[in-house]
């Protein structure tokens, strides 16, 4: 059974924990390209600078993983900072970053 108002969610029933289960997918590929592309093009200049761009996807992960739910909103506000700034100097997520400058 799929979402029909969603084409990135598959919504189907686990036979073995007879419990509802809703798998979300994000293409991230034109992200990534387009991080790749201001890391290697750095002429952004002036007070506000872009330093990462983090797919929704990978917050929602990084969500379920610390407070076992994926409602990235639900976060407090103060959470959801720590949260991004720990992806952004983390080198496990260099490719999130457009640019050499951390948090």
């Amino acid at each position: 059974m799929s979402n029909p108002y969603d084409k990135n969610q598959d919504i189907h029933i686990d036979r073995g924990t007879r419990k509802l289960v809703v798998k979300n997918t994000q293409d991230t590929t034109n992200i990534l390209k387009q991080n790749k592309w201001s890391q290697n093009n750095q002429d952004q200049k002036g007070d506000m600078q872009r330093i990462a761009q983090i797919p929704l996807i990978a917050l929602k992960i990084k969500t379920k993983e610390r407070f076992g739910h994926s409602n990235w909103y639900k976060v407090a506000k103060d959470e959801q900072k720590k949260i991004i700034r720990e992806m952004v100097n983390s080198n496990e997520f260099m490719f999130f970053r457009t640019g050499d400058k951390r948090l």
